[in-house]
């Protein structure tokens, strides 16, 4: 996991594609953190070790791939799945739902002591799109960072090596759509 301000100090959890008999291209296994303590973003593959994950202090799991369940078994953990009352009539995610959700689990990982942080991993199958556009729309509602810091923050946050961010189409046009209702609501 790679904090804020920190070099590049990532975790490796869950099985590469090469562990799973693949060639490993095209997958990392890091996991990024973009809120110190609190936000992390990952791929599908990291679910797969519950026990890895609370090591970690991640202690709530948000899969944004409805189609998918995870690999963990809630046992230990929170697992929450963006579903259809988290997505809009043209079916992208509602982010101010998530954003809702989001902060009330941030101001709970703020009371506990830093031995025992209380991490939210955000997931979608390649953590290249999903997951960080969940990320860069919490940064804008909760840090009120524009569209374009918000996206700069956290393609900074990935280590060097890291595939990075590689937003799909709807997930930028649906950003794109929060940011211009954040701002009207700001200035309303």
């Amino acid at each position: 996991v790679r904090g804020e301000g920190e070099a590049d100090k990532h975790i490796a959890c869950g099985a590469s594609g090469a562990a799973r008999g693949g060639s490993g291209a095209g997958v990392s296994t890091a996991m990024v953190e973009i809120i110190e303590r609190f936000l992390v973003c990952g791929a599908f593959e990291h679910t797969c070790s519950e026990r890895a994950l609370v090591m970690l202090g991640v202690r709530t799991v948000m899969n944004a791939v409805p189609t998918c369940s995870p690999c963990c078994s809630g046992k230990h953990l929170a697992v929450m799945t963006l579903g259809t009352e988290d997505s809009t009539p043209d079916g992208n995610i509602d982010y101010h739902q998530c954003c809702g959700r989001l902060a009330a689990l941030h101001v709970k990982s703020m009371k506990t002591d830093e031995a025992h942080p209380q991490r939210v991993l955000v997931y979608c199958m390649s953590g290249r799109s999903r997951a960080p556009a969940i990320a860069v729309a919490y940064m804008m509602f909760s840090r009120k960072m524009s569209l374009k810091d918000a996206i700069g923050y956290v393609k900074d946050r990935y280590p060097a090596g890291h595939q990075g961010v590689k937003f799909k189409s709807e997930d930028l046009v649906a950003l794109e759509k929060f940011d211009r209702e954040l701002r009207a609501n700001r200035t309303a």
